[in-house]
């Protein structure tokens, strides 16, 4: 199941605040929720780099960057091109000018396995619908999808699905939510009245031990660099009212209480230290090579996690990593040298024929920089050299299914923030290579599909 997070008009959201009289205004500073020494994991940064970088690239004049602490964000200001700016949470724990060493593993995405959903159920909970199907799935490997209704100890109904490389758990409610709640973008985006206040039945640090305790049954370390936003009571009633204006409502017609405060939390597995790459899909820059040419494809990984007073609403992990082989060691460059990158590659081809994004001229920002390890694979464009064996039926990985062996890269990533012509958010994001410092052509076919 991917997470479906629907692109609202910022226009829509600005005319239903000032019909309903509502006087939440946009803050200069930013708000999270989160303080630098009592902070719940992944709320913050723990270095404090240097308060200003300046960057020569060849292709503009000198550029200076402001780093500030926001929050328990490092919070990098700046102007990165004619065309882009910036006001970018830096989700790094190292020094971003010394981070350090990493090296290229191999992996393996894991296929989830009718009997992951064993690991979830209650003694004393009841069964209440129980199928396993058998089916190819996207790579014409034969695989197992078990779906379970299992009501639990307190009496609330579960979903559980276990299909291919993605395992979720969730109420009705929990899907509601799930399909309903944006994303937060950009990251200090406060026009849906995010609440940054921890809440009564649980503080952030503990709602992220608790989606700790259900990555521990697959044996996976989270990394403590992750989104956990608040919805409030004013921010449903708001989200409501969007969808209503939009002909779809997922969210029950109701009066939205505290006693409705949910946590939504998106973290990211830990590989050697650095959290794996896991914003959206769709969010994923691609650059289309000639007919016959290779070109990087990228595997999001993450953990989504919607948490209430009643329990766990919705719980999903995608694209889970085990180590095959483990890389020597090498320097990284600092973000400094991967911005130069960056840019250089902006001034290149933004604006030129044929290219996809309408950064130009759209106030375009970066507004996330994550130094992670990005699960990569080559894959040549032309189809008649990627075919599929869809008789091979072995539980093992044979060779001709390498999408399921990737190539962990430590890499910067950069989400740049731009307007479509409809007003509506896009995001695209870049990539670096942390060991090389060269821009890495990536692509996603659901950038391409959808």
């Amino acid at each position: 199941m991917q997470r479906m997070k629907r692109r609202i008009s910022l226009f829509i959201i600005a005319s239903i605040l000032f019909v309903t009289g509502c006087s939440h205004t946009p803050q200069s500073s930013v708000s999270t929720g989160a303080e630098v020494k009592d902070s719940p994991p992944g709320m913050g940064v723990s270095v404090e780099p240097s308060t200003e970088i300046t960057n020569t690239p060849t292709a503009v004049s000198e550029v200076k960057f402001s780093i500030q602490q926001m929050n328990g964000y490092s919070v990098l200001d700046g102007k990165l091109s004619d065309q882009v700016k910036m006001h970018a949470k830096v989700l790094c724990d190292r020094d971003p000018e010394h981070p350090g060493s990493a090296g290229i593993d191999v992996a393996v995405s894991k296929l989830f396995v009718p009997a992951d959903v064993d690991r979830f159920l209650e003694a004393d909970g009841q069964v209440m619908s129980d199928s396993t199907e058998s089916y190819r799935n996207g790579w014409g490997m034969l695989t197992d999808f078990r779906y379970l209704q299992y009501k639990d100890s307190n009496g609330r109904i579960l979903d559980f699905a276990s299909v291919s490389s993605q395992f979720s758990m969730y109420t009705n409610i929990g899907l509601s939510y799930y399909e309903a709640i944006p994303f937060r973008i950009p990251w200090d985006s406060t026009l849906y009245l995010w609440g940054d206040q921890d809440f009564s039945f649980a503080s952030r640090k503990e709602a992220f031990a608790m989606l700790q305790s259900y990555a521990d049954l697959f044996s996976i370390n989270l990394s403590p660099l992750c989104e956990i936003e608040g919805i409030t009571p004013d921010f449903f009633s708001l989200l409501e009212r969007i969808e209503d204006s939009n002909g779809a409502a997922p969210l029950p017609n109701k009066t939205w209480t505290e006693d409705d405060n949910t946590y939504d939390i998106r973290a990211a597995q830990e590989w050697n230290g650095l959290p794996v790459f896991n914003l959206p899909m769709d969010a994923v820059e691609y650059t289309m090579p000639s007919l016959g040419e290779a070109y990087y494809s990228v595997t999001a990984s993450s953990f989504d996690y919607i948490l209430n007073a009643e329990g766990v609403q919705f719980f999903s992990a995608s694209s889970i990593f085990s180590p095959i082989e483990t890389g020597e060691p090498q320097d990284l460059v600092s973000l400094n040298d991967a911005l130069d990158v960056l840019r250089i590659h902006l001034v290149d081809v933004v604006g030129t024929e044929g290219y996809p994004y309408p950064l130009e001229g759209n106030e375009a920002t970066v507004d996330t920089i994550m130094l992670c390890y990005l699960p990569l694979y080559k894959k040549p464009v032309n189809p008649e050299e990627a075919k599929i064996d869809s008789t091979d039926t072995s539980e093992d990985i044979p060779e001709s299914q390498a999408d399921l062996v990737h190539e962990m890269v430590p890499c910067w990533t950069f989400r740049i923030v731009y307007l479509n012509e409809d007003k509506s958010l896009g995001t695209v994001v870049f990539a670096v290579d942390a060991i090389t410092g060269e821009y890495m052509p990536l692509f996603s076919e659901r950038t391409c599909t959808e």
